[in-house]
């Protein structure tokens, strides 16, 4: 079963729904520092737990692939929706 995200794009004021995706179709978005995703574990769309690339890739299932990270975004830290 895939599990579905929303990606939004983090500014000052908030952030903004970029769209709703699998987890796999998320790893393979452009490699933006201000994008963010659900946290898989909560509702897409409803939840404000959001975490960076890195942190959903470390989510996938084993033997699921994954794309390789190119480099930290942040250290992972969970991020709350602020509107």
């Amino acid at each position: 079963m895939n599990k579905i995200v929303e990606a939004v794009i983090r500014k000052k004021d908030g952030c903004v729904p970029v769209g709703l995706m699998n987890v796999g179709q998320a790893l393979r978005m452009p490699k933006e520092p201000a994008v963010e995703f659900s946290h898989p574990a909560f509702e897409a769309g409803e939840t404000d737990v959001f975490i960076d690339r890195d942190m959903l890739s470390k989510l996938m299932p084993p033997g699921r692939p994954a794309e390789p990270a190119a480099g930290r975004v942040s250290d992972g830290a969970v991020q709350h929706r602020s509107m």
